[in-house]
C-alpha cells in the first residue's frame, strides 16, 4: 500500500515523550537572551510577590539578590545569612559570595544596594531562624530549594505576572545592563561592571549587556 504523503507524523513514544518534556519543562528549551525587567516589570513583580501566601519577605528577597546584586540562581541557592549581615544582625556593606558559592570556585563583594539591604532587613524580621534564603514554604513548612526548583521559582514567577521572555537570568541581565549604563556617569569603566558580575572575561559582561533602544541620542550627544 502506497504511503499517504500528506499522513500526519505520529512519533514513536519515545520521541512523543521527548516533545511533550520538551514543552512542559522549560530547561529543554533552546536558550535564548532573558528579558531585561523595566521599572514597571520590577513593580509588578514585587507587587506580586507580596501578595502572595507562603513567605513573601523569603521571595522578596531572592528577587532582589538577583536584580540587586546580580546573583546567580546556583549563587542564591547557596547564599548564607552570614553572607548577608554582621555577626552583631547589621546588615553588611556587601554581599559575599563565597568562593565555594560562585561560579568557577571564585568569590566577590558586591556593594550592599538600599532596596536589597529593604529586604534583608524585614527577612530578618519575619525568618530569624531560617539560615539560607533560598526555601519554599507550604503548609508552613519552609523547604530547602534544589537548584531545578528555584530555576522554576523565577520561571514561574515571571509567567503568573505576565512577563514573556524572562528568565532566572532576567534581574541579573538588568542589574549589570544597569551598571555599565550608570558607570561612566560616576567615573568608572566596565571593567568596574565585570569585577561586581563575577565574570572571568569582560566579553562575558558585553554579552550580558542589553543594547540602547535609542542609539541616535549616542550619536548626537557627540559634539
Amino acid at each position: 500500500m502506497k504511503k499517504d504523503i500528506y499522513q500526519e507524523y505520529r512519533p514513536y513514544k519515545g520521541r512523543k515523550r521527548q516533545a511533550e518534556q520538551f514543552y512542559l519543562d522549560p530547561h529543554r528549551r533552546p536558550r535564548s537572551r532573558a528579558r531585561i525587567l523595566s521599572d514597571q516589570d520590577n513593580d509588578r513583580v514585587e507587587t506580586h510577590i507580596l501578595s502572595r501566601g507562603g513567605a513573601p519577605t523569603a521571595y522578596l528577597l531572592k528577587h532582589r539578590l538577583a536584580r540587586y546584586a546580580g546573583l546567580r540562581v546556583s549563587e542564591i541557592l547557596n547564599i548564607h545569612r552570614s553572607d548577608l549581615v554582621e555577626p552583631d544582625g547589621r546588615v553588611s556593606d556587601y554581599v559575599t559570595v563565597r568562593p565555594k558559592v560562585g561560579k568557577g570556585g571564585k568569590g566577590r563583594k558586591v556593594p550592599m544596594h538600599p532596596r536589597l539591604a529593604e529586604a534583608i532587613r524585614k527577612f530578618q524580621l519575619n525568618h530569624p531562624d531560617m539560615t539560607y534564603v533560598a526555601f519554599s514554604q507550604q503548609h508552613y513548612t519552609p523547604k530547602r530549594q534544589t537548584l531545578s526548583s528555584l530555576t522554576t521559582w523565577f520561571h514561574l514567577l515571571y509567567k503568573q505576572v505576565g512577563l514573556v521572555g524572562c528568565s532566572s537570568h532576567s534581574g541579573r541581565r538588568t542589574f549589570i545592563t544597569e551598571l555599565a549604563k550608570a558607570a561612566p556617569r560616576v567615573g568608572l569603566s566596565l571593567r568596574d561592571v565585570q569585577l561586581i558580575a563575577g565574570h572571568a572575561r569582560l566579553e562575558s559582561t558585553e554579552a550580558y549587556i542589553e543594547p540602547s533602544a535609542n542609539l541616535g541620542k549616542l550619536v548626537r550627544a557627540i559634539k
